[in-house]
């Protein structure tokens, strides 16, 4: 289980410095990283939920990494908060996708891929899930 709580780990702390790095750019610049357009949730920078939401994966990889909380919890929590960042990931980056005119200077909004490390969390979290039987 610690390879487990590793990858998540990891996952979650280049999620937390991606979009970290995201809302830092917005806001000291006003601009959007890589010049996209910025997609707002409740008037703030949607990218500013995803760093909220990847800070969060990072305390619960490493409360299970420090047996602080029980590994059950683990999965189930970072499943949850996993699933909140698809939700929230997903919507705005298929929005941008569709309704968009702009030429991603990443071929696609950054909220794709966000969105793709929350899958990652999904999936291992499942897995080992799955695995340990609980």
């Amino acid at each position: 289980m610690k390879n487990y709580l590793k990858i998540l780990f990891v996952l979650a702390a280049v999620g937390a410095l991606f979009t970290g790095y995201l809302s830092w750019t917005v806001y000291f610049t006003g601009i959007c990283g890589f010049n996209e357009p910025c997609p707002f949730f409740l008037g703030y920078p949607a990218c500013y939920v995803d760093f909220a939401i990847f800070l969060v994966l990072l305390v619960i990889a490493a409360l299970g990494w420090k047996g602080v909380i029980p590994m059950k919890n683990t999965y189930q929590a970072s499943m949850l908060f996993a699933a909140l960042g698809t939700l929230f990931s997903g919507r705005i980056g298929i929005a941008q996708l569709l309704y968009s005119k702009v030429n991603y200077p990443l071929d696609v909004s950054t909220c794709l891929y966000g969105l793709l490390f929350y899958i990652a969390v999904l999936w291992v979290s499942a897995k080992a899930m799955r695995g340990s039987g609980e």
